[in-house]
């Protein structure tokens, strides 16, 4: 996934603080779609299903705006890599 993101140049400016209204796109449809199915408390999706899902997210959200790529994976914050390290100790 991340290596997708050298398709986006280093000189993409991050978005500005703020609420975003996403636009109706055939990826977030989608994606949003195929997580119907979980709504349901008595399924359970797979971890490795799940991680798929995010990784769709996140390629939407890149496919929507660049700006998204060095907002959401700049690890200068250091609230960032706190909450990379705390999810990946949770797996």
């Amino acid at each position: 996934m991340y290596t997708r993101l050298d398709k986006v140049p280093a000189d993409t400016p991050k978005l500005k603080p703020g609420v975003i209204k996403l636009p109706k796109t055939a990826e977030l449809t989608s994606l949003f779609a195929s997580l119907t199915p979980f709504f349901d408390p008595d399924v359970k999706p797979q971890d490795d299903f799940m991680h798929l899902k995010l990784q769709e997210g996140l390629l939407a959200l890149i496919h929507i705006d660049k700006r998204f790529a060095p907002t959401l994976f700049d690890f200068n914050e250091p609230w960032k890599i706190e909450s990379v390290t705390s999810r990946k100790s949770a797996t």
